[in-house]
């Protein structure tokens, strides 16, 4: 059973003998200096060690702060193409006050960078440059990690829930290729059947790339705590849904 632990990240040693650890150690530490080692001292040393301590003593809380009472919350939308994962944690991490994380915004940024569209045949051909480039997919892997550790985010992803070894709420979005393909022929500007066409094949090349380069299968479920099938709802449904589970478990 998905507990609120499963997707907010704490230390679970946080109890009444850790706070007063956590209180009692600096101070225990500006004394030991000032009162064992201030006596030996000249004034000038004096000074010099009371700075110290406070540096220490505040280097000291902070650690502590950081370690047992930060609070993060992270959750981890996939789905293939034409899913909807996209918008629905564009509207997650809007409805829950977080940051959002698209792991495709990043790939455009990539495109970008080595030259190609952003969009249109352009950005097709990027794809297909990828598909023998796994430098690139190792570099947005990279930076998709980095902005899951600094946690407090939702990201957007097809490959964050498995690559991702902390704690967080995994949710996946099915979708038929048939819906899908609806849906990217109004977003591309095509016909249906080009759309198809082109779901199918980008489904079926990129499981094989992910699976040849990671050593996992991309529709494996068993790694998520929700299924959703996105057939069956509109996206301000789906929104609604998403939404009302995490503020639940949030609350728990």
């Amino acid at each position: 059973m998905l507990g609120s632990g499963d997707i907010i990240t704490f230390s679970p040693f946080l109890n009444s003998w850790t706070i007063l650890l956590i209180v009692t150690l600096p101070l225990a530490l500006i004394l030991f200096f000032n009162l064992a080692l201030v006596p030996l001292r000249g004034p000038c040393d004096r000074l010099t060690i009371n700075r110290i301590t406070k540096i220490v003593a505040l280097k000291t809380l902070l650690f502590y702060y950081r370690n047992f009472f930060i609070i993060s919350v992270i959750v981890i939308v996939s789905g293939g193409a034409g899913s909807g994962k996209s918008t629905v944690a564009r509207s997650v991490a809007k409805g829950l006050g977080l940051r959002h994380v698209s792991a495709g915004d990043k790939m455009r940024e990539l495109a970008k960078s080595l030259g190609f569209k952003t969009s249109g045949e352009g950005f097709l051909k990027f794809h297909d440059y990828v598909k023998t480039h796994p430098v690139v997919d190792k570099k947005l892997d990279r930076l998709i990690l980095k902005d899951l550790r600094q946690g407090d985010c939702v990201v957007d992803s097809r490959l964050a829930a498995y690559l991702f070894k902390g704690r967080a709420y995994r949710l996946r979005l099915k979708v038929p290729d048939k819906v899908a393909a609806q849906r990217n022929a109004l977003r591309e500007g095509i016909t249906k059947s080009e759309a198809l066409k082109a779901v199918k094949k980008r489904n079926l090349e990129d499981a094989k790339r992910y699976k040849r380069l990671y050593g996992f299968d991309v529709n494996d479920l068993s790694v998520y705590d929700l299924v959703l099938d996105t057939s069956y709802f509109s996206i301000k449904d789906m929104n609604s849904i998403v939404l009302f589970v995490l503020r639940k478990l949030l609350k728990a």
